[in-house]
């Protein structure tokens, strides 16, 4: 993703795990240390994913988004990322899906997609009760 690449290499600044040797929840590959820390693309791409959801479904606006930080947190927990890499993430997928609305394309596809969402909703089996509850109890608590 280009919003997350061009500062990556603007930035270029090493990732945690490469500073202090601690452990990390991800194989320490080439490609993963290749990859600078900031913005975090992972925390882009959850915060946009919950800003999308959000809006297609806002009566769970609250549970989508608490997910969506919860990810993003994941990654420095993880040690795959700092901190401030992961609040660039989120920044950054803020200012995205603003841009994408002055699109009316967006917009209509957007559209499409709140009248898809809500027709699985309507026809499709619940989720996992035991996945619920493990999300519930790793989103209670912000690390940070």
């Amino acid at each position: 993703m280009r919003a997350v690449n061009t500062g990556k290499l603007i930035h270029s600044r090493q990732r945690p795990f490469l500073i202090d040797a601690g452990e990390i929840c991800v194989p320490k590959t080439d490609e993963l240390a290749r990859s600078p820390d900031y913005p975090s693309g992972h925390t882009t791409w959850s915060w946009m994913t919950a800003l999308l959801l959000a809006e297609m479904v806002p009566e769970r606006a609250t549970d989508i988004l608490i997910r969506g930080r919860v990810y993003g947190e994941s990654r420095v927990i993880c040690g795959a990322h700092n901190e401030s890499a992961v609040e660039a993430g989120r920044i950054n997928a803020s200012a995205l899906v603003a841009a994408l609305h002055a699109s009316p394309q967006f917009r209509d596809d957007l559209d499409l997609a709140r009248a898809e969402l809500a027709s699985v909703r309507r026809s499709g089996r619940p989720p996992s009760a035991a996945r619920c509850v493990a999300e519930e109890e790793l989103s209670k608590v912000s690390y940070f």
